[in-house]
């Protein structure tokens, strides 16, 4: 069977399922004008004057009558339109023949294409006041209510049309609207709903969406493999399919699906210029994906090809620039030549995004200041390849990690569902939280007077929010029992709760990220920017008779390495207010470059703590405040942690602990969540 007969073949399939969208998404003119077929042409006439485009269903009658004047297709549908024409005039003398350009729909259209919205609504409720009945013009009415937001008139609208015509396209548009107004349970009915009617549907991948985001990836792949088996947009299914291993961080498995979507999109694109945006978003999920993989190289080629696929799609300079910028910023030597390229290529995405507000065009803004500055002092250039060097080397990446807490509190999280709390860096136990990094510097002593005061005189800087947590090993420190798993200041009648680390970061970087889901194509890379915006990270304790520090659980070799840096990055910063001890503006910038791991420091007093940090920028999270304490305390709240409990431990000095542990058993248990639960029986005075 060749081209024509199996394209053929599918369009008067779609048509029969009322698939009239993908019949034009399957027929562009400029494949049609090369196969030359009368049949295909009618079989997009059709879909055509389904959708309610008659001036371009008229346009291919004509080219049909061309090529074959009795093609079965056009004939009928030229008979309807010469039929519709006698009655409209009969009923509206006044009224424009629906079958050109001046009718009430392509007047609506045109309305449409120049957001001359009120007038478009207005064009097409004339149509839907005289033939009730007709369906596309509720369809173009509801697309106007989506565009200006009025999405609950458009959920009514769809509604009438779904109980008017109870087929596929319908309960796709009113499955799309419940997605936009959150209410996902409806929208997986609906969007179920089209899949029964027309398996071929576009709803397949409204719904793979839908799963995606909620982590429900079984069902994800489940109808993503069937649409690969059964031919429905292969190219878009195996780029979903991508889409969810990249999102379990299965970086390496998400490569082959990638790579036949872009196959599939290359193909495409020789049809249509549509999907060169296709093309490019899987080139730059695909280099997304090299990245997660830690493979810089295949990164920067993939992300290229996303630029040259579509120039004006911001993702892939973002990518280009955030891989570029983890080099400069790691390399052992300066790499001005990089430092150029990065902000090249963050000044391009900038000015695609332009007054876009969402997190991704928060950091490229960011990015352009900080590079520009990096331009200017390459010595501030400098001091950021070591802070880097020194988050790289605190950064703490086990599985699990463990929060020491009262048993009051672990009933709240635990048996209520409350949601864990991240203060603000503020609120910390040492009083000389931030100052250890200060005074190992000599920070204050090197300044100027005059920028001292001035440093001194500053105001208020809102700080990161910090979280407390210690190694999964130390779940039953007896040292850590004393201090901090407590209950009414009761020692050792508290609890531990060991979590999934990788789990906590995703929900911190889902958070973060949220508000540019709708606006940015879901393939950025999660290294760089949200990796630095919540980390956990080992604290570092300074020994009081020395410069020396300690760091729990890293080797000898990352020790003496991380000594080594804290060495010369005290060299550098005190060579760095020598040259520049009067300039404010340049003081400031150190402050700031200083101020992203000032909390990762902490004096040997407290080394016992063997402390592990989350930190987190809280820009994004809404500031509570508890009054029941003095002062006042600031938080952010984190997640439900129930689904990431790995173990619990109860205190060796617990009451009645069989009990708590049942209550935390039956809790968890009635969510089909078992995790390890234990009573510590450590000897204890």
């Amino acid at each position: 069977m060749d081209t024509a007969e199996n394209l053929l073949k599918d369009a008067r399939e779609l048509n029969e399922q009322g698939g009239f969208y993908d019949v034009k998404e399957l027929l562009p003119e400029k494949l049609l004008s090369t196969l030359n077929s009368a049949d295909l042409y009618g079989e997009l006439a059709f879909a055509l004057k389904e959708l309610g485009e008659f001036s371009k269903c008229d346009e291919i009658l004509k080219i049909i009558f061309k090529i074959e004047p009795d093609q079965h297709r056009a004939v009928k549908i030229n008979n309807r339109f010469s039929s519709d024409e006698v009655s409209y005039d009969r009923s509206i003398n006044q009224g424009k023949n629906p079958r050109y350009i001046n009718s009430y729909y392509e007047l609506g259209r045109k309305y449409e294409k120049e957001n001359k919205h009120t007038l478009a609504i207005d064009a097409y409720m004339e149509i839907i006041n005289l033939v009730p009945s007709y369906i596309p013009p509720y369809r173009r009415l509801g697309d106007i209510f989506i565009k200006i937001g009025k999405i609950k008139k458009a959920k009514k609208l769809f509604k009438r049309v779904v109980n008017l015509a109870d087929d596929s396209e319908s309960h796709l548009a009113l499955g799309r609207v419940y997605l936009l107004l959150k209410e996902n349970d409806k929208a997986e009915k609906s969007l179920m709903k089209a899949i029964q009617l027309r398996n071929k549907s576009d709803a397949t991948f409204y719904l793979a969406d839908l799963y995606i985001s909620q982590n429900n990836f079984d069902p994800a792949f489940k109808i993503l493999d069937e649409a690969i088996t059964i031919k429905n947009r292969p190219a878009h299914a195996y780029y979903l399919k991508g889409q969810c291993y990249q999102k379990l961080r299965k970086y390496n498995d998400s490569i082959t699906p990638y790579l036949e979507a872009i196959k599939g999109f290359d193909i495409l694109k020789t049809l249509s210029n549509d999907y060169n945006k296709s093309l490019a978003y899987s080139y730059n999920a695909l280099g997304c994906a090299y990245l997660g993989l830690k493979d810089s190289k295949n990164a920067i080629i993939e992300l290229n090809k996303s630029i040259i696929a579509d120039p004006e799609y911001a993702g892939g300079y973002y990518n280009l620039s955030n891989t570029l910028y983890n080099i400069a910023i790691e390399s052992e030597e300066r790499r001005v030549d990089l430092l150029n390229e990065i902000y090249e290529s963050s000044i391009k995405c900038s000015n695609i995004w332009n007054e876009e507000i969402h997190y991704y065009s928060y950091v490229s803004k960011l990015r352009n200041e900080e590079i520009y500055s990096y331009l200017q002092d390459l010595e501030l250039y400098d001091l950021a390849r070591l802070i880097k060097k020194i988050q790289y080397l605190l950064k703490f990446e086990d599985n699990y990690l463990t929060h020491f807490t009262s048993l009051s509190v672990a009933e709240k999280l635990v048996i209520n569902e409350s949601p864990l709390r991240i203060s603000e860096g503020s609120f910390l136990n040492d009083t000389s939280e931030g100052y250890n990094l200060d005074n190992f510097l000599n920070f204050q002593k090197e300044v100027s007077d005059n920028i001292r005061n001035e440093l001194m005189l500053k105001s208020f800087v809102a700080k990161r929010f910090v979280g407390s947590f210690v190694a999964d090993k130390s779940h039953n420190d007896l040292t850590l029992w004393r201090m901090y798993g407590k209950e009414n200041r009761e020692e050792g009648q508290g609890c531990a709760l060991t979590l999934k680390t990788d789990e906590i970061l995703k929900f911190f970087s889902e958070i973060i990220t949220a508000d540019a889901n709708n606006t940015v194509n879901q393939s950025m890379a999660n290294n760089a920017d949200i990796d630095t915006d919540v980390a956990f990270y080992r604290v570092a304790y300074k020994d009081r008779a020395s410069d020396a520090f300690f760091v729990q659980s890293i080797s000898n070799d990352d020790l003496k390495k991380f000594n080594e840096v804290m060495t010369e990055l005290k060299l550098r910063v005190n060579v760095y207010i020598q040259n520049n001890k009067a300039d404010l503006e340049r003081i400031n910038s150190l402050v700031k470059q200083l101020n992203s791991i000032k909390y990762l420091f902490k004096s040997s007093d407290y080394q016992h703590e063997q402390e592990i940090r989350l930190v987190v920028i809280g820009e994004k999270f809404e500031k509570k405040i508890d009054e029941m304490v003095r002062p006042f305390r600031v938080y952010i709240e984190g997640m439900k942690i129930n689904s990431l409990i790995e173990k619990i431990t109860l205190g060796p000095k617990v009451l009645r602990a069989e009990e708590w542990a049942s209550a935390f058993y039956y809790k968890l248990d009635k969510q089909n969540l078992h995790p390890q639960i234990v009573i510590s029986h450590l000897p204890f005075k």
